[in-house]
Protein backbone atom coordinates (compact mmCIF):
# COMPACT_ATOMS: atom_id res chain seq x y z
CA UNK A 1 0.00 0.00 0.00
CA UNK A 2 2.79 2.44 0.87
CA UNK A 3 5.60 0.90 -1.18
CA UNK A 4 5.54 3.49 -3.94
CA UNK A 5 9.00 5.03 -4.26
CA UNK A 6 9.37 6.78 -7.60
CA UNK A 7 12.38 8.75 -8.83
CA UNK A 8 11.92 12.41 -9.76
CA UNK A 9 14.39 15.32 -10.26
CA UNK A 10 14.61 16.34 -6.61
CA UNK A 11 17.80 18.28 -7.40
CA UNK A 12 15.95 20.76 -9.64
CA UNK A 13 13.83 23.83 -8.95
CA UNK A 14 10.63 24.80 -10.75
CA UNK A 15 12.62 27.52 -12.54
CA UNK A 16 15.26 25.01 -13.75
CA UNK A 17 12.60 22.75 -15.21
CA UNK A 18 10.53 25.54 -16.77
CA UNK A 19 13.59 27.04 -18.46
CA UNK A 20 14.52 23.59 -19.80
CA UNK A 21 11.02 23.19 -21.23
CA UNK A 22 11.24 26.61 -22.90
CA UNK A 23 14.39 25.42 -24.69
CA UNK A 24 12.65 22.21 -25.74
CA UNK A 25 9.49 23.82 -27.08
CA UNK A 26 9.88 27.62 -27.39
CA UNK A 27 7.03 28.00 -29.88
CA UNK A 28 4.49 25.79 -28.12
CA UNK A 29 1.42 27.62 -26.83
CA UNK A 30 1.84 28.13 -23.08
CA UNK A 31 -1.18 30.29 -22.15
CA UNK A 32 -4.48 31.16 -23.82
CA UNK A 33 -6.61 33.78 -22.08
CA UNK A 34 -9.29 36.08 -23.45
CA UNK A 35 -8.12 35.64 -27.06
CA UNK A 36 -4.53 36.36 -26.03
CA UNK A 37 -2.00 33.62 -26.81
CA UNK A 38 1.49 33.39 -25.29
CA UNK A 39 4.15 30.96 -26.47
CA UNK A 40 6.65 29.43 -24.05
CA UNK A 41 9.42 31.77 -25.19
CA UNK A 42 7.12 34.82 -24.79
CA UNK A 43 6.07 33.68 -21.31
CA UNK A 44 9.71 33.12 -20.38
CA UNK A 45 10.84 36.54 -21.60
CA UNK A 46 7.96 38.44 -20.01
CA UNK A 47 8.49 36.73 -16.64
CA UNK A 48 12.24 37.43 -16.90
CA UNK A 49 11.55 41.12 -17.51
CA UNK A 50 9.11 41.30 -14.60
CA UNK A 51 11.67 39.56 -12.36
CA UNK A 52 14.28 42.19 -13.30
CA UNK A 53 11.70 44.95 -12.70
CA UNK A 54 11.04 43.62 -9.18
CA UNK A 55 14.75 43.24 -8.42
CA UNK A 56 15.52 46.74 -9.71
CA UNK A 57 12.67 48.62 -8.06
CA UNK A 58 11.94 46.73 -4.86
CA UNK A 59 14.09 45.90 -1.86
CA UNK A 60 13.97 42.10 -2.04
CA UNK A 61 16.51 39.39 -1.35
CA UNK A 62 16.59 35.67 -2.05
CA UNK A 63 14.15 33.89 0.23
CA UNK A 64 11.92 36.91 0.82
CA UNK A 65 8.16 36.62 0.50
CA UNK A 66 6.23 38.54 -2.16
CA UNK A 67 2.47 38.95 -1.90
CA UNK A 68 0.38 38.58 -5.04
CA UNK A 69 -3.19 39.73 -5.48
CA UNK A 70 -4.38 39.33 -9.09
CA UNK A 71 -7.28 37.71 -10.92
CA UNK A 72 -6.79 34.48 -12.90
CA UNK A 73 -5.18 35.62 -16.15
CA UNK A 74 -2.01 35.43 -18.19
CA UNK A 75 -0.49 38.09 -15.90
CA UNK A 76 -1.08 35.97 -12.83
CA UNK A 77 1.04 33.18 -14.27
CA UNK A 78 3.69 35.59 -15.58
CA UNK A 79 3.90 37.01 -12.04
CA UNK A 80 4.17 33.62 -10.33
CA UNK A 81 7.11 32.70 -12.56
CA UNK A 82 8.72 36.12 -12.16
CA UNK A 83 8.63 35.86 -8.36
CA UNK A 84 10.23 32.41 -8.46
CA UNK A 85 12.91 33.72 -10.83
CA UNK A 86 13.86 36.43 -8.30
CA UNK A 87 14.65 33.67 -5.79
CA UNK A 88 11.68 34.74 -3.67
CA UNK A 89 8.52 32.84 -2.72
CA UNK A 90 5.00 34.08 -3.29
CA UNK A 91 2.05 34.51 -0.95
CA UNK A 92 -1.21 34.27 -2.96
CA UNK A 93 -4.06 36.46 -1.66
CA UNK A 94 -7.51 36.13 -3.17
CA UNK A 95 -9.00 39.47 -4.18
CA UNK A 96 -12.33 38.31 -2.75
CA UNK A 97 -10.98 37.72 0.76
CA UNK A 98 -12.44 39.97 3.48
CA UNK A 99 -10.22 42.96 4.21
CA UNK A 100 -9.51 41.63 7.70
CA UNK A 101 -8.13 38.39 6.31
CA UNK A 102 -5.94 40.27 3.82
CA UNK A 103 -4.54 42.34 6.70
CA UNK A 104 -3.91 39.21 8.79
CA UNK A 105 -1.98 37.54 5.97
CA UNK A 106 0.09 40.68 5.37
CA UNK A 107 0.92 41.01 9.07
CA UNK A 108 1.70 37.33 9.59
CA UNK A 109 3.79 36.81 6.45
CA UNK A 110 5.40 40.26 6.48
CA UNK A 111 5.80 40.05 2.71
CA UNK A 112 8.25 42.52 1.24
CA UNK A 113 6.31 43.56 -1.88
CA UNK A 114 2.77 43.19 -3.21
CA UNK A 115 2.16 42.44 -6.88
CA UNK A 116 -1.23 43.87 -7.81
CA UNK A 117 -2.75 45.57 -10.85
CA UNK A 118 -0.99 48.86 -10.03
CA UNK A 119 2.43 47.20 -10.10
CA UNK A 120 1.61 45.32 -13.31
CA UNK A 121 0.44 48.54 -15.01
CA UNK A 122 3.68 50.26 -14.00
CA UNK A 123 5.69 47.34 -15.34
CA UNK A 124 3.83 47.38 -18.68
CA UNK A 125 4.69 51.08 -19.13
CA UNK A 126 8.39 50.44 -18.48
CA UNK A 127 8.83 46.84 -19.69
CA UNK A 128 11.23 47.60 -22.54
CA UNK A 129 13.79 48.98 -20.07
CA UNK A 130 14.36 45.54 -18.54
CA UNK A 131 16.36 42.60 -19.97
CA UNK A 132 14.51 39.49 -21.08
CA UNK A 133 17.14 36.98 -19.91
CA UNK A 134 16.95 34.98 -16.68
CA UNK A 135 18.30 36.78 -13.59
CA UNK A 136 21.51 35.20 -12.33
CA UNK A 137 20.18 33.89 -9.04
CA UNK A 138 20.85 30.44 -7.61
CA UNK A 139 17.61 28.74 -6.62
CA UNK A 140 17.92 25.57 -4.57
CA UNK A 141 15.34 22.75 -4.47
CA UNK A 142 14.95 23.38 -0.75
CA UNK A 143 14.13 27.08 -1.24
CA UNK A 144 10.55 28.14 -0.64
CA UNK A 145 8.29 28.36 -3.69
CA UNK A 146 5.14 29.63 -2.05
CA UNK A 147 3.38 30.15 1.27
CA UNK A 148 -0.35 29.47 1.24
CA UNK A 149 -2.72 30.38 4.03
CA UNK A 150 -5.26 27.76 5.05
CA UNK A 151 -8.37 28.45 7.10
CA UNK A 152 -6.71 26.62 10.00
CA UNK A 153 -8.45 24.39 12.51
CA UNK A 154 -8.77 27.36 14.86
CA UNK A 155 -10.29 29.57 12.18
CA UNK A 156 -7.16 31.73 12.13
CA UNK A 157 -5.28 31.39 8.83
CA UNK A 158 -1.88 29.76 9.08
CA UNK A 159 0.84 29.90 6.48
CA UNK A 160 2.00 26.57 5.02
CA UNK A 161 5.51 26.68 3.55
CA UNK A 162 6.11 24.66 0.37
CA UNK A 163 9.57 24.12 -1.14
CA UNK A 164 10.44 23.85 -4.83
CA UNK A 165 11.24 20.13 -4.58
CA UNK A 166 7.79 19.36 -3.15
CA UNK A 167 6.11 21.16 -6.03
CA UNK A 168 8.45 19.44 -8.52
CA UNK A 169 7.43 16.09 -7.04
CA UNK A 170 3.73 16.92 -7.45
CA UNK A 171 4.30 17.90 -11.09
CA UNK A 172 6.12 14.69 -11.99
CA UNK A 173 3.55 12.50 -10.26
CA UNK A 174 0.76 14.40 -12.04
CA UNK A 175 2.44 14.13 -15.43
CA UNK A 176 2.80 10.37 -15.03
CA UNK A 177 -0.63 9.74 -13.48
CA UNK A 178 -2.57 11.79 -16.02
CA UNK A 179 -0.35 11.38 -19.12
CA UNK A 180 0.46 15.07 -19.63
CA UNK A 181 2.41 15.86 -22.80
CA UNK A 182 2.85 18.71 -25.29
CA UNK A 183 -0.58 18.01 -26.78
CA UNK A 184 -2.35 18.40 -23.41
CA UNK A 185 -4.55 21.37 -22.57
CA UNK A 186 -5.28 22.16 -18.93
CA UNK A 187 -7.39 24.79 -17.22
CA UNK A 188 -6.94 27.14 -14.29
CA UNK A 189 -10.23 27.19 -12.37
CA UNK A 190 -9.25 27.77 -8.73
CA UNK A 191 -8.97 31.06 -6.95
CA UNK A 192 -5.33 31.84 -6.22
CA UNK A 193 -5.77 31.41 -2.47
CA UNK A 194 -6.62 27.71 -2.89
CA UNK A 195 -3.67 25.31 -3.11
CA UNK A 196 -5.19 23.47 -6.12
CA UNK A 197 -4.14 26.53 -8.13
CA UNK A 198 -0.49 25.40 -8.23
CA UNK A 199 -1.58 21.90 -9.26
CA UNK A 200 -3.47 23.39 -12.19
CA UNK A 201 -0.49 25.41 -13.44
CA UNK A 202 2.94 23.84 -13.05
CA UNK A 203 2.35 20.22 -14.18
CA UNK A 204 1.36 21.67 -17.56
CA UNK A 205 4.04 24.35 -17.93
CA UNK A 206 6.86 21.93 -17.05
CA UNK A 207 5.86 19.55 -19.85
CA UNK A 208 5.11 21.79 -22.82
CA UNK A 209 1.31 21.71 -22.52
CA UNK A 210 -1.10 24.66 -22.87
CA UNK A 211 -2.91 26.37 -20.01
CA UNK A 212 -6.31 28.05 -20.22
CA UNK A 213 -7.25 30.28 -17.26
CA UNK A 214 -11.06 30.27 -16.99
CA UNK A 215 -12.80 33.64 -16.84
CA UNK A 216 -15.50 34.16 -14.20
CA UNK A 217 -18.24 34.27 -16.85
CA UNK A 218 -17.68 30.53 -17.43
CA UNK A 219 -16.68 29.20 -14.01
CA UNK A 220 -19.98 28.30 -12.36
CA UNK A 221 -22.27 28.27 -15.40
CA UNK A 222 -23.41 24.69 -16.03
CA UNK A 223 -23.98 25.47 -19.70
CA UNK A 224 -21.02 27.72 -20.47
CA UNK A 225 -18.29 25.80 -18.61
CA UNK A 226 -18.76 22.44 -20.41
CA UNK A 227 -18.97 24.38 -23.67
CA UNK A 228 -15.69 26.15 -22.83
CA UNK A 229 -14.02 22.79 -22.18
CA UNK A 230 -15.36 21.37 -25.44
CA UNK A 231 -14.67 24.42 -27.63
CA UNK A 232 -11.04 24.60 -26.46
CA UNK A 233 -10.43 20.83 -26.67
CA UNK A 234 -9.43 20.77 -22.98
CA UNK A 235 -7.87 17.42 -22.06
CA UNK A 236 -7.60 17.89 -18.27
CA UNK A 237 -9.61 20.13 -15.96
CA UNK A 238 -9.81 20.48 -12.20
CA UNK A 239 -13.28 21.40 -11.00
CA UNK A 240 -14.48 21.50 -7.37
CA UNK A 241 -16.46 18.60 -5.93
CA UNK A 242 -19.86 20.32 -5.92
CA UNK A 243 -19.51 21.31 -9.57
CA UNK A 244 -18.39 17.80 -10.51
CA UNK A 245 -21.53 16.44 -8.82
CA UNK A 246 -23.63 18.94 -10.81
CA UNK A 247 -21.99 17.81 -14.07
CA UNK A 248 -23.02 14.24 -13.32
CA UNK A 249 -26.55 15.19 -12.18
CA UNK A 250 -27.08 17.23 -15.35
CA UNK A 251 -25.69 14.38 -17.50
CA UNK A 252 -23.00 16.57 -19.04
CA UNK A 253 -20.95 14.78 -21.71
CA UNK A 254 -17.23 15.50 -21.94
CA UNK A 255 -15.80 12.71 -24.10
CA UNK A 256 -12.38 14.36 -24.48
CA UNK A 257 -11.84 15.87 -21.01
CA UNK A 258 -10.55 14.13 -17.89
CA UNK A 259 -12.09 15.76 -14.82
CA UNK A 260 -9.91 15.98 -11.70
CA UNK A 261 -11.89 16.84 -8.61
CA UNK A 262 -11.28 17.21 -4.89
CA UNK A 263 -11.77 19.48 -1.92
CA UNK A 264 -14.76 17.75 -0.37
CA UNK A 265 -16.41 14.33 -0.05
CA UNK A 266 -17.58 13.25 -3.51
CA UNK A 267 -21.12 11.86 -3.80
CA UNK A 268 -22.56 10.93 -7.19
CA UNK A 269 -26.25 10.12 -7.64
CA UNK A 270 -25.93 8.84 -11.20
CA UNK A 271 -23.50 6.85 -13.29
CA UNK A 272 -21.57 8.91 -15.83
CA UNK A 273 -19.38 8.52 -18.88
CA UNK A 274 -17.11 11.37 -17.75
CA UNK A 275 -13.65 10.18 -16.72
CA UNK A 276 -13.35 11.43 -13.13
CA UNK A 277 -10.47 11.18 -10.67
CA UNK A 278 -11.18 11.95 -7.02
CA UNK A 279 -8.16 13.55 -5.32
CA UNK A 280 -7.45 14.29 -1.68
CA UNK A 281 -4.67 15.94 0.26
CA UNK A 282 -3.99 18.57 2.90
CA UNK A 283 -2.07 21.69 1.90
CA UNK A 284 0.88 20.53 4.00
CA UNK A 285 1.52 17.53 1.71
CA UNK A 286 1.48 19.75 -1.42
CA UNK A 287 -2.06 19.54 -2.74
CA UNK A 288 -2.56 15.83 -3.48
CA UNK A 289 -1.82 12.84 -1.24
CA UNK A 290 -4.22 10.21 -2.64
CA UNK A 291 -6.25 9.68 -5.81
CA UNK A 292 -8.93 7.34 -7.10
CA UNK A 293 -10.35 6.74 -10.59
CA UNK A 294 -14.14 6.78 -10.30
CA UNK A 295 -15.85 3.82 -11.97
CA UNK A 296 -18.73 4.60 -14.33
CA UNK A 297 -20.75 2.18 -12.22
CA UNK A 298 -22.68 4.09 -9.58
CA UNK A 299 -20.81 4.18 -6.29
CA UNK A 300 -22.51 5.36 -3.09
CA UNK A 301 -19.34 6.09 -1.16
CA UNK A 302 -16.53 7.26 -3.41
CA UNK A 303 -13.10 6.62 -1.88
CA UNK A 304 -10.22 9.04 -1.84
CA UNK A 305 -8.04 6.23 -3.18
CA UNK A 306 -4.49 5.20 -2.51
CA UNK A 307 -1.34 7.23 -1.86
CA UNK A 308 0.43 8.91 -4.76
CA UNK A 309 4.14 8.39 -5.45
CA UNK A 310 6.50 8.75 -2.46
CA UNK A 311 3.60 9.38 -0.09
CA UNK A 312 2.61 7.28 2.90
CA UNK A 313 -0.93 7.07 4.22
CA UNK A 314 -1.95 5.83 7.67
CA UNK A 315 -5.54 4.79 8.35
CA UNK A 316 -6.48 5.56 11.95
CA UNK A 317 -9.15 4.12 14.19
CA UNK A 318 -11.61 6.28 16.13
Amino acid sequence: FNNIKVAYPSDKSIVDLFVAQVKNSPDNIAIVFDKKVLSYIELDRLSNQLAHYILSNKDVNTGDLIGIMLERSDWLIISFLAILKTGCAYVPIDLNYPEERKKDIKKDSNYAVLIDNLLIDSFKENRTKYPDFLPKIIIKPTDLAYVIYTSGSTGKPKGVLIEHKSLVHLCFWHQNAYAIDEESKGTLFSGIGFDACVWEIYPYLLFGASLYPIDDIFRYDLDKLPQFLTDNNITHSYIPTSLCENFVDQEVHLPNTIILTGGDALRLNKSTDIVIYNNYGPTETTVVATNYKVSNILEDNIPIGKPIANTQVYIMDS
